[in-house]
């Protein structure tokens, strides 16, 4: 009778608490009434709870911790009866009624609520003689067993109890904190798994001597070298991305991630830029024969003035503006350089600096432009982009996704609960969303340094970091239905300074692989046509499919329409004849990234002369596209290859190539191999271990 007055109750107790535990918060319009049960007490008070009539809502923290604290003491008691007589049990014995029915001493109901409110005891609870157990020489047979009712009985409670949420899940359920505060110690923490986040830990992996852990707050790697993929299946990287290398380490890694010929396919670069409604090919400066000829004759004069003025000329160009005046001559700078680089940074020529340039910016030669005019002939490609290669699958994104795959999976921590929400330098200790900390000797920092500062709280370094500047960039995807048109071709990337679009470039995602859309089969309805117009039937239809993914960048100078950002891209696609009125939309994507592009201001390397030593003193080596703020070094091998630099840095302060020299980086293949006793050297400067 006992047992089954137990199993009722106890199951009756379960349900009354899984219902108030499902309640969830939501934001009311004035304070919550609080709904108690009778019996409750509110900590703090000496007043039993009332029961609310209203409304309603989930019971109080501290209500929910008294009930999870009552909850754990009835498991506590319920383990205490599979001990041995004479024990000691923890708290109100008997615990709460249900437990009560068990005992041979009863209380008035008066004496048991105060109990419950009042002080934790220790109590000896007697037992009636149980057999005593065989020597331990009896077989195992005959050893001493509980009666099977009471064994019965308490797996049943054991089991129940087992389905009440712990202390920890309650509170995390109701306000979304976690109370587990997890402690991690390790030599090197990498903050951020974008490219250089990674290269720092695929260096870290294959030094194997100092202990480390890569985190980021994004559940997939990649940062802006991410790709997302729309509802209907068309891919889209984060803007423009193409891999080509100046680094051996970076082409090894890479392929070590991506091995099989068939992960990659190679592209000759084919731009163009949009000028005058003709397709001028890239570099402009260098194809002025393609214009019309009053503006090849302006472009010429330009040329020749600048000339004549670089012999005599012995000081440097104070800012890009007149970088550009002085390599290119006034008709160009005009016609392309000003409205093309106000596009891009979206910021005037003006207020940009030079240094950065290197083979950013194709300087023309006057006496090949001037050969390739008379003869009407366009020059051949420039750059170090002019052949590339692209993941056959997942963009790339892929290249990252892969990457990280070759690290060990204990050492990596993504996901939103891996976000830094504060860092203190002195304790060298990185605090984590779900309370996680971890301790660290040296820190590889790839977030953006102005986040940095907020999150180590320090005010002078932050107001160092208001003279760094940057642009956020809009990423723009159109699905359209249909064979790629004869206009479009095989063109990979394309440039335009006008003011009749809003985009400054524009990349034919669909050329880079066949698998960046959809495949024709598949079925999917027109959302509109590229006019605005209704399409002629909703049903959907087969392909096949290619795509245009377009880049707008936005500033405090260069204000954008967010609102209308993807109708006024698309009526730029039909001013540009990329598109016609009535092409078939059948997926749209738009996405804002707030550092889009790290500005190379006036005022930039001021700062960071300041910024990187200040933090490299805290062990902090601050290194990435918005880490290190250096937009000459921030492609994906460079970006990989800052934190591999760093880690080498680190480990055997080795020069930090990229970082200090960019100029030099730019202007070589580097053919070297990094350190190959990495182990060793690392074990030598630690003591062995």
């Amino acid at each position: 009778m006992h047992g089954a007055a137990l199993r009722r109750k106890l199951v009756a107790r379960r349900e009354a608490l899984l219902r108030a535990l499902s309640w969830r918060r939501r934001a009311p319009t004035r304070p919550p009434e609080i709904a108690a049960r009778p019996g409750d007490y509110f900590i703090g008070s000496g007043v039993q709870g009332r029961r609310n009539t209203g409304a309603g809502g989930p019971p109080p923290l501290l209500l929910l911790l008294r009930r999870t604290a009552q909850a754990a003491r009835e498991k506590l008691w319920l383990a205490a009866e599979e001990r041995t007589p004479g024990r000691v049990a923890v708290g109100p014995c008997p615990p709460s009624s249900q437990m009560r029915e068990r005992t041979s001493h009863r209380t008035s109901s008066r004496a048991a609520r105060t109990a419950l409110s009042g002080p934790r005891v220790l109590q000896l609870r007697q037992e009636r003689p149980q057999p005593s157990p065989p020597p331990p020489s009896a077989s195992p047979s005959h050893r001493y067993k509980p009666a099977s009712a009471s064994l019965r009985m308490l797996n049943l409670a054991r089991n129940t109890l087992k389905r009440v949420p712990s202390f920890q899940e309650i509170l995390q359920s109701a306000t979304g904190f976690n109370m587990s505060k997890e402690e991690i110690k390790v030599d090197v923490l990498v903050i951020g798994a974008g490219p250089t986040g990674l290269g720092a830990a695929k260096r870290l992996n294959h030094i194997n001597g100092p202990s480390w852990l890569i985190i980021d707050s994004n559940p997939v790697p990649g940062g802006l070298a991410s790709t997302d993929v729309t509802p209907e299946g068309f891919l889209y990287d984060v803007g423009g991305h193409v891999i080509f290398s100046h680094y051996k380490y970076f082409d090894d890694c890479i392929d070590e991630a991506l091995p099989k010929d068939e992960d990659w396919y190679t592209h000759q670069r084919i731009s163009y830029v949009r000028c005058k409604g003709l397709w001028v090919p890239y570099p402009f400066q260098n194809n002025i024969s393609m214009l019309p000829k009053d503006d090849q004759v302006n472009c010429m004069d330009g040329m020749i003035e600048a000339a004549l003025e670089a012999r005599v000329s012995n000081s440097k160009p104070k800012d890009f503006d007149e970088w550009i005046v002085r390599m290119m001559g006034t008709g160009i700078a005009d016609l392309f350089m000003r409205p093309y680089n106000y596009k891009v940074w979206a910021v005037p020529t003006t207020k940009m600096q030079c240094s950065w340039l290197g083979e950013r910016v194709a300087a023309p030669d006057l006496k090949t432009v001037t050969k390739n005019v008379i003869l009407q002939k366009a020059a051949g490609n420039w750059g170090p982009n002019a052949t590339f290669r692209f993941p056959a699958r997942d963009g790339t994104g892929g290249i990252w996704i892969a990457v990280a795959n070759t690290l060990p999976k204990e050492k990596t921590r993504f996901g939103e609960n891996s976000t830094v929400t504060k860092v203190d330098a002195k304790a060298k200790k990185v605090t984590l969303k779900d309370g996680t900390t971890v301790q660290y000797n040296q820190l590889v920092n790839t977030m953006a340094v102005d986040h940095l500062a907020e999150a180590l709280g320090d005010s002078e370094l932050l107001g160092l970091t208001k003279q760094l500047y940057y642009s956020s960039t809009h990423v723009v995807g159109v699905g359209i239905r249909g064979e790629r048109p004869e206009r479009i071709g095989d063109k990979c990337w394309l440039y335009f300074p006008e003011d009749n679009c809003p985009f400054y470039r524009a990349t034919i995602f669909s050329n880079y692989s066949p698998y960046n859309q959809p495949d024709a089969s598949k079925k999917l309805p027109t959302l509109y046509l590229a006019n605005g117009d209704k399409p002629a039937s909703s049903d959907a239809q087969e392909g096949p499919y290619w795509s245009i993914m377009l880049e707008i960048s936005q500033s405090g100078m260069k204000p954008v329409d967010e609102a209308n950002l993807l109708k006024d891209s698309i009526q730029g696609l039909i001013n540009t004849e990329m598109l016609k009125p009535t092409d078939e939309i059948v997926s749209t994507y738009h996405r804002k990234f707030d550092h889009g592009y790290p500005t190379p201001s006036l005022e930039r390397d001021g700062a960071l002369k300041q910024i990187l030593p200040r933090l490299q003193a805290q062990d902090i080596w601050s290194r990435g596209r918005f880490g290190s703020w250096k937009y000459e070094v921030g492609n994906q091998d460079h970006s990989f290859m800052l934190g591999v630099e760093a880690v080498d840095n680190i480990v055997n302060g080795a020069v930090e190539l990229t970082l200090n020299y960019p100029d030099f980086v730019n202007g070589r293949q580097n053919p070297e191999r990094r350190l190959q006793a990495g182990p060793q050297y690392w074990n030598a400067i630690n003591g062995g271990r």
